[in-house]
């Protein structure tokens, strides 16, 4: 039977469509922000620094606990701060030798905002972006290796990861085991080691071939390794640091392994950037001014939740179904 409507009509709805596909990375930065909610008179400012200063003396500028965290981090007059980070990620099977999966590079850009005497707080977006492994090309599709088949590979952009950092009177002596420092030699290595646990934003029943379990379970451990000589220099807003981190998780929804035991490992270090976004690759640059706008800048505010990577991937996979059965309409549309 022959379509009712002409098709050129056809093509161009379909195409239409395609290029909603298309701009699926540029609508997760826009749709980031949908359900957050902003803190009322949470503003970045760097004017007032809020900075917790240790009695030294006359004339002596000395740093807190918390202080020197956050010169680790990011910068204490609110300036923005990017740390790049680049490594590779790896296929754990049961039974089987280790795979190199695709290589991954990416940033956290943030800025601390104080808001009078509540604060401070650390305001950041996270990018996480695929590239081939032998060519370093970011991913549009990618092979998997386990199931031979291609499939799209979908960038994790998070927005927001916000820290409050507003701790009691009673609660700021425990604040070198809440945020967690060690002194090894002329190094300073702050470190912190999290497990989350939680149902899944994709469950089994819903998302067959992209969700592992319905539970979220994975380790993350992050390090940044900064010299004692730079925390001691008392001229130092943001002192420059080593980044490391290392996260275990079940399998990547884009790679739709299903339920198949294993795991997904990264493996990345970085640093902190002088010059912040510029300082960043041309082609990361190129790829997030395209596709992620958002994120070539720190938030501004403070809002409320932090975003989750099971929940960016499950926003871009109902904009893929979406889209897919637009297409699927159409077309019975047509030849009915």
């Amino acid at each position: 039977m022959l379509p009712k409507g002409s098709g050129g009509e056809m093509r161009n709805k379909i195409a239409s469509i395609l290029a909603m596909l298309a701009a699926l990375a540029l609508l997760q930065g826009q749709i980031s922000d949908a359900g957050r909610t902003p803190r009322q008179g949470g503003k970045a400012d760097s004017a007032n620094s809020g900075v917790e200063t240790v009695d030294a003396g006359p004339g002596v500028r000395c740093f807190s606990h918390l202080d020197n965290y956050l010169r680790v981090r990011a910068d204490l007059k609110g300036r923005e701060t990017v740390f790049h980070f680049s490594g590779m990620a790896y296929g754990v099977t049961p039974g089987d030798k280790r795979r190199e999966l695709f290589a991954v590079e990416g940033f956290t850009i943030g800025r601390v905002m104080w808001d009078g005497e509540d604060g401070p707080y650390l305001l950041e977006k996270e990018l996480l972006l695929w590239q081939d492994h032998r060519t370093g090309e970011i991913l549009n599709k990618w092979r998997n290796p386990y199931t031979n088949k291609d499939v799209q590979a979908l960038h994790l952009g998070l927005d927001p990861v916000n820290q409050r950092l507003v701790f009691p009177e009673e609660e700021r002596s425990l604040l070198p085991m809440i945020l967690p420092s060690q002194r090894l030699g002329k190094q300073v290595v702050w470190h912190r080691e999290l497990f989350p646990n939680y149902p899944s934003p994709l469950p089994r029943r819903d998302y067959p071939h992209n969700s592992q379990s319905d539970t979220f379970q994975a380790g993350e451990f992050t390090q940044y390794i900064v010299e004692q000589s730079d925390l001691d220099d008392v001229r130092l807003d943001s002192v420059p640091a080593i980044f490391t981190f290392t996260e275990v998780l079940p399998w990547l929804p884009f790679m739709e392994m299903g339920d198949a035991p294993g795991n997904v490992i990264l493996v990345c270090r970085g640093s902190k950037l002088a010059g912040g976004f510029q300082d960043l690759p041309e082609e990361v640059k190129d790829f997030t001014r395209q596709q992620f706008p958002a994120f070539t800048t720190a938030p501004e505010s403070y809002t409320e939740p932090n975003d989750t990577p099971w929940g960016s991937f499950k926003r871009q996979l109902d904009l893929i179904r979406a889209a897919q059965q637009e297409i699927l309409d159409l077309m019975e549309e047509e030849y009915e």
